[in-house]
């Protein structure tokens, strides 16, 4: 076998002959303007792969622009041609409804193919297996807009529509959402949740011959003239490294790419107060436009825990219809244990808040919709003001929300200032200066409301509570997870500038004086010096705001811009060589397989030995993009129903919840308020001991959730353990939808609905005993081949404690074709026996060219991923150099004599385990945002990474559990494809130099500003997402927890937008 640069094995993923796909879960690809939509004539083809059977997913989007008055009109402009709703599909131009129910006169575009709009179908993509399918779509004007659909190759709808204009160019052009307002205003409900591969656009009516003939392969038809684009989506390649990629290639040659990442953009602006009190005169200084993008630091230090001031300008463009809502302002954070002195028992002790701080402002209008008791004042333009919240989980206990009546409708700058008093929770807003009144609040999730005009409502929230300290801080987006789970529904779009946080509550005099100057402070910035300051001005090197604040500067304080964008996955769509043969699959690395999930497996072991009685930890790996069920993935029974069935209990990844002994907690804290079903991996983790009943919930090493179960109660040995299904009796009675394997409820009797685990695991273990935090991010850490264990990752089978293992490997199974049996690699027995053949999915293992390691496939890696040093960006070596990779840190590559090249020596580190060139571990490249300086590294003694001490828990305020520094070293990839992106070489990774690689989990530990720092020199928020090499990268996606509920959801729910639905 062939090997690396030092010996060891090649132990990274390659893609199959299908190469990469595009997964897709609230989020698009596009391209505006489309200058080359076809006009008259076009078929569209693609292979969709969707499990997904509760959203209307949208396949394409084309949208036009309008500036019609009529609602109508400029609806069926934003619906000018759409492939919609996957689980019954139909193809549109020109239709302001794409359904309607009931529809007795047939203007839908849902009426043109079923007779019955209510219940008649026309074909399904969605597949409990996800099995793969090509939709191909036809439309032709000059034939009275006959539109065909095929699946697989053969037709299954026709409708003549006798929509014959033709579709003008330039228009706003998206795959995997719908758009509600040109080139924009997403809904989540309507949006692709699924794979999808292989896409060609064409401006010709193809025969179905001629589409069954090359769906499966379509290298022939590249330079053919009737194709306007084909986007086959394997930029990343194969090349055993992360690459990055910020548009999908057009194959055809046509330049038609598609975006995936579009960063907010610097802007000149020029602010004049829109009110007497404020100076006429307008002001230049910098604003960031945002457009469905961000500006985010996951690991901000030193925001304020109690009293609080937050102050900016910001315009919203109201030159297209608006969206729900404008996220604005956006702190996460887990509340420490204690956060409420106020709250009963019964309740959670640490719960994670997604609206730590919330500012949004929201167009939707509650005037007589039931929902107030005055209806004789409109609510739109309203600003909602959330302080130490998480709307979902946990009883409403933190459901802590005030509106107040801004009436905020046009398109002018406005000064925002909202102050809350942490003592009191007394909370106002100052919009342009002046005192707006509330009129509608939830505290503690007791909701009241009162007209403005009769004096509104109490300006009283989350009185005594208090958050932490270290946390994510986001602007233009609202986080449903810790620096992460935004979607473009929920999304900022307008401009911003100015924005400041005090750690205190300033008077109203303090505030009026801020706003009249839209620039300096002057006098005022030296009485009130701000502990946060994003002046949003242009820095010396793109992708991030300087912070001018009392917390901090230099890169660990910056917020780094980017945007969401879909997945690149390794593809097992059933495509075919050009001689007729099917494509190679996915080979798998040194981590192997994991377990693909659905409900049509049962996955059991019964009579399970040694089960832990009375502490215990259950840890896995997963991933998912299944909003749609409460996904239970661990169900240990030893009893009936309502008897033992829920022995111990890890259910829902939409919104995480844990039942011991049949203790589910009460309605305080039945559920976590989390989820994890973004498409992100996740390590989840459950401690329980019996004594205190104390379980913990983590999500990525971080204590997100603590609540007690089960105190002083054992559990039994020898019960069934299912994998992936929920059981209502032992080894059974799943509570499923019609169709799913084993014994299942019926569905007249599912409580919660369908409960099947729709994803993929990895990694799971049963342990004996409560392991600590730092445990927990050890076994992490080494899971994603940290510390010198990319070519072997995961644990030990045999140590003190371990109960069970599964790894879930093709390898670990009895063969890896058609499979009944995973192996307990514990040696307890305890192996998992499946009543169907075990479906595995490659784990992409791939390399970081530019982390100053060597691994993999790699031959050099200098620190700096830019070529030019000797070691190119795919860390191989250059021409005319030689590298020496013998040391444990980077590689140091010199000129060969004969090669004529010329370099300075003094750029080169003499000792190679102390770092390389100065471009990775000296000073910053020109441009450069500087790094963080040297000093803050002592000298750390070598050690064995098995030797890491105890993380830092000061991630937070001192002493708060919950917030620790990231833990980090990331090789574990998912079977996503390669990271997506540009990186745009910040230089904090200087702040490494002198520090061996093997010390940097120490460093991390003690010093979260370096972390910070580091995390951001990877730039992941500049670029689509990705789960490839990710779980612990150092990086901000370290930090995801996913919550479950649709983002832009208002409670109680709003009234529906008019979208043409």
């Amino acid at each position: 076998r062939p090997t690396g640069a030092r010996g060891e094995l090649r132990t990274v993923s390659h893609p199959g002959g299908a190469g990469h796909a595009l997964l897709f879960h609230d989020n698009y690809a596009w391209i505006q303007p489309f200058n080359e939509m076809p006009s008259t004539q076009l078929t569209f083809e693609a292979w969709l792969s969707t499990t997904d059977y509760c959203h209307m997913g949208a396949v394409l989007s084309y949208a036009v622009p309008s500036s019609s008055r009529d609602a109508a009109e400029r609806i069926k402009a934003f619906n000018n041609f759409v492939i919609w709703d996957v689980n019954n599909i139909v193809a549109c131009h020109d239709f302001q409804f794409l359904t309607r129910v009931p529809d007795r006169s047939k203007v839908s575009c849902r009426a043109q193919f079923v007779d019955d709009v209510a219940n008649g179908t026309t074909a399904s993509f969605v597949s409990k297996e996800g099995e793969w399918h090509h939709l191909a779509v036809t439309f032709d004007a000059t034939d009275g807009g006959l539109t065909v659909i095929y699946k697989d190759g053969f037709e299954v709808a026709r409708a003549r529509t006798g929509k014959t204009d033709p579709i003008p160019p330039g228009g706003a052009f998206f795959l995997g959402a719908e758009q509600d307002c040109f080139g924009g205003c997403t809904d989540p409900q309507q949006a692709y949740y699924g794979y999808m591969d292989e896409v060609r656009l064409w401006k010709t009516v193809r025969t179905p011959t001629e589409i069954r003939a090359h769906m499966r392969n379509g290298d022939s038809l590249i330079n053919d003239e009737g194709l306007v684009a084909y986007w086959k989506f394997d930029d990343p390649g194969d090349t055993g490294v992360v690459t990055h990629h910020t548009e999908a290639i057009d194959s055809s040659g046509r330049g038609n790419h598609l975006q995936l990442v579009h960063q907010p953009e610097f802007r000149d602006v020029a602010i004049a107060g829109p009110s007497r009190a404020f100076d006429s005169r307008k002001t230049p200084t910098s604003a960031l436009e945002f457009n469905s993008n961000f500006a985010i630091n996951s690991h901000f230090q030193n925001f304020p825990t109690g009293d609080i001031t937050i102050a900016f300008w910001a315009q919203i463009d109201d030159s297209q219809d608006p969206e729900m809502m404008a996220e604005m302002v956006s702190y996460a954070t887990v509340a420490p244990e204690g956060f409420d002195p106020d709250a009963d028992s019964g309740t959670a002790s640490t719960i994670f808040m997604d609206d730590a701080i919330l500012i949004e402002r929201y167009m939707t209008e509650f005037q007589r919709t039931g929902y107030l008791d005055d209806n004789n004042f409109s609510t739109r333009g309203s600003v909602s003001v959330h302080i130490n919240a998480n709307r979902d989980g946990n009883g409403l206990l933190v459901d802590h929300w005030i509106d107040f009546d801004t009436k905020w409708l046009d398109d002018r700058w406005h000064h925002i200032a909202v102050t809350w008093e942490q003592r009191t929770g007394n909370v106002a807003l100052y919009f342009d200066g002046e005192y707006k009144v509330p009129f509608w609040v939830s505290n503690k999730g007791y909701v009241s409301n009162k007209s403005p005009r009769h004096g509104g409502v109490e300006a009283v929230i989350a009185p005594g509570t208090q958050r932490a300290s270290g946390g994510s801080l986001v602007l233009g987006q609202k986080q449903e997870c810790v620096g992460g789970c935004f979607s473009p529904s929920a999304a900022f779009s307008g401009r911003m500038s100015q924005f400041r946080v005090w750690d205190k509550v300033l008077p109203k005099d303090a505030i009026v004086q801020h706003a009249q100057h839209a620039g300096s402070m002057g006098s005022a910035g030296a009485t009130d010096p701000p502990v946060i300051e994003l002046l949003m001005e242009q820095p010396p090197s793109e992708g991030y705001i300087e912070n001018t604040g009392l917390s901090g500067r230099g890169p660990s304080h910056y917020l780094f811009l980017g945007s969401v964008s879909p997945f690149w996955e390794y593809s097992r769509a059933p495509l075919q060589t050009r001689s007729g043969a099917p494509v190679t699959q996915p080979r798998a690395g040194a981590a192997g397989h994991a377990l693909r999930l659905d409900d049509q497996q049962v996955l059991m072991v019964e009579n399970f030995n040694s089960f832990p009685d009375s502490a215990l930890t259950v840890e896995f790996w997963m991933w998912s993009v299944d909003s749609c069920r409460q996904g239970v993935p661990f169900s240990y029974a030893t009893g009936g129903y309502e008897e033992a069935d829920n022995s111990f209990l890890i259910f829902n990844y939409n919104d995480w919840g844990v039942a011991v002994m049949e203790d589910e907690g009460t309605l305080q804290d039945h559920t976590s308020g989390i989820g994890a079903t973004d498409g992100e991996w996740h390590h989840i983790a459950v401690t329980w001991e019996s004594s205190t009943g104390r379980t913990i919930l983590y999500d990525n090493a971080r204590p997100v959730w603590t609540v007690t179960r089960a105190q002083g109660k054992r559990i039994p040995s020898g019960g069934t353990l299912v994998i992936g299904r929920e059981q209502d009796c032992m080894g059974g009675c799943f509570d499923s939808q019609r169709g799913a394997a084993g014994d299942i409820e019926p569905v007249k009797d599912v409580q919660y609905g369908p409960q099947d685990f729709y994803g993929v695991l990895e990694e799971m273990r049963v342990w004996n005993v409560v392991l600590s935090q730092a445990q927990i991010a050890r076994n992490a850490a080494k899971d994603d081949g940290a510390g010198g264990h990319f070519s072997d990752p995961g644990q030990q089978s045999r140590q003190p404690g371990l109960v069970s293992y599964w790894k879930f490997d093709a390898e670990s199974a009895d063969g890896a074709e058609d499979s009944y049996l995973v192996r307990d690699l514990a040696g307890a027995g305890n192996d998992i026996h499946s009543a169907s053949p075990l479906k595995f999915e490659v784990v992409q293992w791939l390399t970081h060219c530019g982390d100053g390691v060597v691994e993999g496939d790699e031959e050099c890696d200098t620190g700096d991923p830019a070529p030019g040093d000797g070691c190119d960006e795919h860390c191989r070596v250059e021409a005319g150099y030689s590298c020496d990779s013998s040391g444990l840190g980077r590689s140091v590559c010199t000129p060969d004599a004969s090669s004529g090249i010329v370099t300075n020596p003094d750029e080169i580190d003499a000792d190679p385990s102390r770092g390389g060139r100065t471009g990775g571990g000296g000073a910053p490249p020109s441009g450069a945002p500087p790094s963080a300086p040297p000093s803050n590294f002592p000298d750390v003694p070598g050690h064995s990474p098995r030797d890491l001490p105890p993380p830092s828990r000061s991630g937070g305020a001192p002493g708060v559990p919950g917030t620790p520094a990231a833990q980090s070293g990331g090789k574990k990839g998912s079977s996503a494809g390669a990271v997506v992106g540009v990186l745009f070489a910040l230089a904090a990774a200087a702040a490494l130099a002198g520090v061996a690689y093997w010390q940097r989990y120490w460093i991390y530990d003690r010093f979260p500003a370096v972390k910070s720092g580091v995390d951001h020199v990877k730039e992941k928020f500049q670029r689509p997402s990705s789960r490839a090499y990710d779980m612990l990268e150092l990086d901000d996606e370290f930090l995801s927890l996913h919550p479950p509920r649709p983002v832009g959801g208002y409670q109680p729910p709003t009234a529906p937008a008019d979208d043409g639905l």
